[in-house]
């Protein structure tokens, strides 16, 4: 098959705000680094499994963000055996995409709980033979990311939640001009397929995201989208749907609180411009379900599956696991300062704004123009639907500390 696309086709960098909130961002990578050379490629890898990347907020009128890396797995030193040496690269990717994904004062708006104890944190051992669980010290919860990056896209299918806070997700294709990024579903209204980690259920059994845990922009925002759903839906029963045509490299960011994601699917069943797909739920089963697609977008074939790679930088809150103050790497800490964000529209939307957004990705158009910004899906046709922003003065979000209740 010919890698022919037209250069409309391709989603442009932006991001969109959901009242100041993130809600979904495309960014291109940097001109002179390729993190999916195969020598830094393998380094990722390498780390992937048994580092974990602390994001530090310090106190203060200058408000520092710095990360600090930690060992979860393995041999400390021979973790520091592959990190010293590649030290520059891994910190300078992850910079660049901490810094443009945008997603920081929200993290800083996330409360840190002490006092956390884990009933079982460490394998006791004696001559090789197990004995027991040593339990943890008390802890605070913290926020991470973890890299993890993938020569091969998953191969499941479904519609899912990863119990993350935020998805930043570079995409790669081996001899391509362009690459399929994730197929994204804007929330649901079945409530056993929110499976994050620390919801809960109110007195009526809606699932909440508490405050108390995971701040206000969060509960707000997720109170707020399942507004939002709940009312598109009297108007079209069909939950938005968006699948983008990326540059080669490109990275998407979105809250994995708001949207449900899929790893694109050469075998997916189309009938007309009804897309067939299944959603994942609290129990490990599947549902079927339908959506409307664009029917001039591109449709996934085994192509575009293969060599497509992945890194992906998984944003979530620690607050199960003792954190070994020895495996964290202190003098390894490094400020995310010395890199401006790239320039791109930034379109901030209200409620209403958001719904008019979101509509014709649920309507079977599938494309529309917000700002004079083309929010395309696959290479279908823009339609002239513009939806309404607001600008709001950006609010200085200090951390809060508050004592863990248990």
């Amino acid at each position: 098959m010919a890698d022919f696309v037209a250069a409309n086709d391709i989603q442009e960098n932006v991001s969109i705000l959901l009242e100041d909130y993130p809600f979904l961002k495309v960014f291109s990578k940097p001109a002179d680094f390729d993190i999916f050379s195969e020598s830094n490629f393998k380094i990722l890898e390498q780390l992937g499994g048994r580092m974990l990347f602390r994001i530090n907020f310090e106190a203060g009128p200058e408000k520092t963000v710095s990360v600090t890396p930690y060992v979860e797995t393995g041999i400390v030193a021979e973790a520091i055996s592959i990190y010293n040496p590649n030290k520059t690269m891994i910190e300078g990717y992850i910079k660049y995409q901490l810094v443009n994904s945008g997603i920081l004062d929200a993290l800083s708006d996330i409360p840190i709980i002490t006092g956390i104890k884990e009933a079982q944190y460490e394998r006791v051992e004696q001559n090789g033979k197990f004995l027991n669980w040593g339990d943890s010290p008390e802890f605070n919860s913290c926020i991470c990311v973890r890299l993890n990056p993938g020569k091969k896209s998953n191969t499941s299918t479904s519609y899912h939640n990863d119990s993350t806070l935020f998805q930043i997700l570079q995409y790669s294709k081996s001899n391509s001009t362009y690459v399929l990024g994730s197929e994204l579903l804007f929330y649901h209204e079945n409530d056993l397929t929110v499976t994050h980690k620390g919801i809960e259920k109110t007195a009526k059994g809606l699932t909440v995201f508490p405050e108390e845990k995971f701040g206000k922009l969060i509960h707000d925002r997720y109170e707020l989208a399942k507004n939002m759903y709940g009312e598109i839906k009297i108007k079209n029963p069909e939950a938005p749907h968006l699948r983008f045509k990326l540059n080669n490299g490109d990275t998407m960011v979105f809250p994995d609180t708001l949207w449900k994601h899929a790893v694109i699917n050469p075998t997916e069943k189309i009938e007309g411009n009804i897309l067939h797909i299944e959603l994942a739920n609290a129990h490990k089963n599947y549902e079927a379900n339908s959506v409307k697609v664009c029917s001039e977008r591109l449709v996934t074939e085994q192509s575009q599956y293969d060599g497509r790679s992945i890194i992906g930088m998984f944003c979530f809150i620690n607050d199960i696991r003792f954190m070994k103050p020895e495996n964290f790497l202190a003098l390894a800490t490094f400020p995310l300062t010395g890199i401006e964000p790239k320039p791109m529209p930034i379109i901030n939307l209200t409620k209403e704004g958001c719904k008019e957004f979101l509509t014709p990705f649920s309507d079977g158009t599938g494309c529309t123009t917000i700002n004079g910004i083309n929010i395309k899906s696959r290479g279908g046709k823009n339609r002239k639907k513009r939806a309404k922003r607001t600008k709001k003065p950006r609010k200085s979000r200090r951390r809060k500390t508050i004592k863990n209740p248990n």
